[in-house]
């Protein structure tokens, strides 16, 4: 007979101490004394990729791989176009720039000339891309062009009555 307290009791029982926590504390089947037994830990199944497959998924389906190129094609085709106009105005703008520098250097011309004839665009130094060639210069008259070779873009500026910068595809 086996009892679990710490009073002594007049018949002939075997006493067993608390000192083993009660889920690890078994008895032998032929003694009476206390045995510590150590709990296996409970392992998780595998994951599988299928319920009637033996193997570890490994890798992506065709699937996932065919949406992941799907979202990147239409992120590129939304990016592109706007990428594109960030350029075009970026070379309309060092156009301008050329333009506003030659024609600046074009009113010094004609404050030192008195006319604008003969007015040599080597003057002036403009961006790498960009050509400076002169439309029109007469007396009072001064038209410059600058186009750039990247965008084909052209960029004209006049001298006139009313001075106009005009930017457009060739």
């Amino acid at each position: 007979m086996v009892r679990s307290s710490s009073s002594h009791s007049a018949d002939d029982s075997v006493e067993v101490r608390n000192t083993i926590p009660r889920d690890v504390r078994t008895l032998h089947s032929h003694t009476a004394t206390p045995v510590a037994t150590t709990m296996a830990p409970v392992l998780s199944p595998p994951v599988l990729a299928h319920p009637h497959s033996k193997r570890k998924r490994r890798g992506f389906t065709l699937i996932e791989i065919l949406i992941a190129l799907i979202i990147l094609g239409v992120l590129s085709a939304m990016t592109v176009p706007a990428i594109k106009d960030y350029l075009a105005g970026a070379n309309d703008a060092t156009m301008k720039d050329d333009l506003e520098k030659a024609m600046a250097d074009g009113h010094l011309y004609f404050a030192q000339n008195n006319t604008y004839a003969g007015y040599p665009t080597t003057r002036v130094k403009v961006s790498p891309n960009n050509t400076l060639t002169v439309v029109n210069a007469d007396a009072t008259t001064l038209s410059l062009k600058v186009s750039n070779s990247s965008s084909n873009r052209n960029c004209v500026h006049a001298t006139d009555e009313n001075p106009a910068l005009v930017c457009a595809s060739n």
